[in-house]
């Protein structure tokens, strides 16, 4: 799930630059959508539904009087090929009735599945056990590595063993061998005996039989199909100064959502979503679609639709078109650069065993983009400058704590910035080490280790007393003599005492605790309470929702007003319940609560 604000945390060189980056692409986004949205077409995406008769075998029917069908949900669009987003259910039919079911565990364990088993069969011995075993075949497909055998009046069907852990059915049956339950654990707590069947061989009864689903049933299968799962479609344009430059098409990303919302047996109502992202390319009145941006970029669609005014030329404009790239593809950021080897613009986003992986944009002698092609090998060989370690400045310095001896509370995370030459320690593999009393902590290595760097000591360290944090910028290797930077705090951590404190947690919006609302619709959110104490004392503000900490502040980076939003996202038709709850440093005592509860229709 996705909430506005997590915890506040120190942000490092690369999360500045995404946030500046996003920031900027979202808000062109935004002045954009109002011109151009209503000009692109819809996909005309429509559901089908399908039957399709399953385990039609004759072991089904030696064990069952039921049939099984999968049901099956299919969104996709008459013009565009790559919609596809599919989803279903199994369906027992008995004489009784329909039956749906999200897995083939659940179905055998039903109730309506034993009361389906014919009553002529029972597990009295060898041969029937062994003909229950091909049953369990067509569920699992598995033969080597089973076994069975029986303990009183119960059979157990092993169908995997790994290490300890025994996946296995457990059949209980009456003194005549009729079945009353069917039971499955992936770890059951059984021993299997010496003298279990191993037996493998398949038997006569996997023939399978052709049978037609009748309308009724199909009919009532479409209707359980149409009430379970919700199709939503949601649509945002892709746009930037960058891409408006370079092509005169419309482009977007669809995202496809295919939600199921069911009752969880340990786990109660949850919700099951498959999504699909498409890119969409309008132009001259015709929408394609691709699977991704990248691959919108190799097309002829892409390649026709460049302006005939952009050249590609200079390296000014070859910046262009790498922001282009940097706003709708990945990229790793050490590697990533762009160089002209004529009559091709090599534009790196990744390196691999030694090779420049990336977009290869030939052009012609006037700088007029002539293919765009994505190649694991670019072909490119880049020198690297000369460099003394020796004569560098490394800059190391901590920014936080401020000092070299802090007071903390009890159970308080300890949290630190360092700065530091980031090009030369990506040079020579440098790595970030803290240590806590002399103990290592943590530690972050790599070729790509950016300033200024934030970590912390954990709330479980800080105990009473006094202690010594200690941060190092590391050489290759594990020597602390011989560290490019080091940082002491001397560190006094003192009991949680909020006896004279008054923390004054209140909702200011929305002012109302319980709401009403429809569903997909987020809802804003301000709190106030006092947190300059709160970041004094080491407390927590933390998000609770539907039980589950979601987000929240954390000290040094308590700030009031505070400002977050329940995302519509997870707002679901039904009920849902939010808590904003300050706590203690050692999460032992709650000092103030608010409560949020929600009806979204």
């Amino acid at each position: 799930m996705e909430w506005v604000l997590l915890y506040n945390m120190p942000l490092t060189q690369a999360m500045i630059r995404l946030l500046k980056l996003h920031t900027c692409f979202l808000f062109a986004c935004c002045l954009t959508a109002l011109v151009s949205y209503a000009q692109i077409p819809a996909l005309d995406i429509a559901a089908e539904y399908h039957c399709e008769p399953v385990y039609d075998h004759g072991s089904w029917r030696a064990v069952s009087n039921a049939r099984v069908i999968r049901g099956e949900v299919q969104y996709g669009s008459p013009t565009y090929d790559a919609v596809s987003l599919s989803s279903g259910l199994l369906f027992l039919v008995t004489s009784d009735g329909i039956h749906d079911f999200r897995t083939e565990n659940q179905l055998i364990r039903s109730s309506a599945f034993v009361d389906s088993i014919r009553e002529e069969f029972r597990l009295l011995g060898y041969e029937d056990a062994l003909r229950f075993q091909d049953f369990l075949f067509l569920l699992d497909e598995r033969w080597s590595g089973t076994c069975f055998f029986q303990k009183g009046n119960d059979w157990f069907f092993v169908r995997r063993k790994f290490f300890d852990d025994i996946s296995a059915w457990k059949v209980s049956t009456d003194a005549n061998g009729k079945i009353l339950s069917i039971g499955y654990d992936d770890a059951m707590d059984v021993a299997i005996p010496e003298d279990a069947y191993d037996d493998s061989s398949c038997s006569e009864y996997n023939e399978p039989e052709a049978w037609t689903i009748e309308d009724s049933i199909f009919q009532r299968i479409r209707e359980v199909l149409k009430a379970r799962f919700e199709f939503s479609e949601s649509i945002r344009l892709i746009e930037s100064a960058e891409l408006g430059m370079i092509s005169d098409a419309q482009i977007q990303e669809i995202a496809l959502t295919l939600s199921e919302e069911y009752e969880d047996e340990e786990y109660g109502l949850l919700t099951e979503s498959s999504h699909q992202v498409l890119t969409g390319f309008y132009r001259n009145g015709i929408l394609s679609c691709f699977d991704s941006f990248d691959d919108l970029l190799v097309s002829p669609e892409f390649l026709a639709s460049i302006r005939t005014d952009f050249r590609l030329d200079s390296p000014e404009r070859a910046a262009i078109f790498e922001a282009m790239l940097d706003q709708t593809t990945s990229y790793f950021d050490p590697e990533k650069l762009h160089r002209f080897e004529d009559p091709v613009w090599c534009f790196v986003r990744d390196e691999s065993f030694g090779n420049k992986q990336g977009y290869a944009v030939t052009v012609d002698l006037n700088g007029m983009i002539m293919e765009v092609a994505y190649r694991d090998d670019l072909g490119l060989v880049i020198e690297e400058e000369e460099f003394d370690e020796n004569t560098v400045d490394w800059g190391f310095v901590m920014t936080e704590p401020h000092g070299d001896r802090i007071e903390v509370v009890e159970g308080s995370t300890v949290p630190f910035t360092i700065e530091f030459n980031e090009t030369a320690a990506s040079r020579i593999g440098a790595w970030v080490m803290s240590r806590w009393d002399g103990t290592m902590v943590s530690m972050v290595a790599g070729t790509d280790i950016y300033s200024p760097f934030g970590g912390e000591i954990p709330s479980e360290a800080t105990t009473m007393g006094a202690h010594l944090l200690e941060i190092f910028l590391m050489r290759p290797g594990t020597d602390t003599s011989t560290a490019l930077g080091c940082a002491e705090v001397a560190v006094s951590v003192i009991p949680f005492d909020d006896s004279a404190v008054s923390w004054d947690l209140k909702m200011e919006t929305p002012v109302k605790a319980s709401l009403n609302t429809n569903a997909g619709e987020s809802i804003p959110v301000v709190l106030t309470y006092n947190a300059a104490d709160a970041n004094r004392l080491g407390v927590r503000l933390e998000i609770i929702y539907q039980g589950e900490k979601v987000g929240g502040q954390m000290p040094p980076h308590h700030e009031s007003p505070f400002e977050t939003a329940i995302p519509g996202s997870v707002l679901t038709q039904g009920a849902h319940s939010v808590d904003f709850v300050l706590v203690s440093p050692k999460g032992d005592k709650e000092l103030g609560k608010c409560s949020l509860k929600i009806q979204a229709h």
